[in-house]
């Protein structure tokens, strides 16, 4: 199967590894639960090459989902959506690197700060670029094979 084909299914995982790595940590912070913080942390830190991986899929998805759009529109949020996708894949590997420095230097105040901010950072731009890719595939049909049989009575 081409990885192209595969897009969808990485990037729901993606999108999961990132969310509850982050609402994980934080309430781990917060409540002082190192269950929560070890469950947010290996999420987090799978979610960088997860990401990356959805961000390469992704661009070979492209050449599929264009055929489509040069029909039916949304060239536009195809790119939006790819330099958003791009954006978002440095941003969980920034957020990676600081969770493992929180990892190495637990108490460290500005890391733990730091993280907090990207985190939600990263809740939020990987929720727009998720809508923008459900934009192109429900409103525009980016990648969506239509077969239209021809029942003669």
């Amino acid at each position: 199967m081409e990885l192209a084909k595969l897009h969808p299914f990485i990037v729901h995982f993606a999108i999961a590894f990132v969310i509850t790595g982050v609402v994980l940590d934080i309430l781990g912070f917060l409540l002082k639960k190192d269950s929560l913080k070890n469950a947010g942390f290996w999420l987090v830190i799978l979610s960088v090459p997860v990401i990356w991986l959805a961000n390469f899929s992704g661009h070979q998805a492209e050449e599929l989902a264009e055929k489509t759009l040069e029909i039916t529109g949304g060239e536009s949020i195809l790119e939006q959506h790819e330099k958003i996708g791009t954006l978002l894949s440095y941003l969980v590997t920034i957020l990676g690197l600081v969770r493992l420095g929180i990892y190495l230097k637990p108490t460290n105040i500005i890391f733990i700060l730091l993280y907090v901010i990207l985190g939600l950072s990263s809740l939020g731009v990987t929720l727009y670029t998720g809508r923008l890719g459900g934009i192109l595939v429900y409103d525009y049909g980016a990648g969506v094979k239509i077969k239209i049989e021809n029942k003669a009575k």
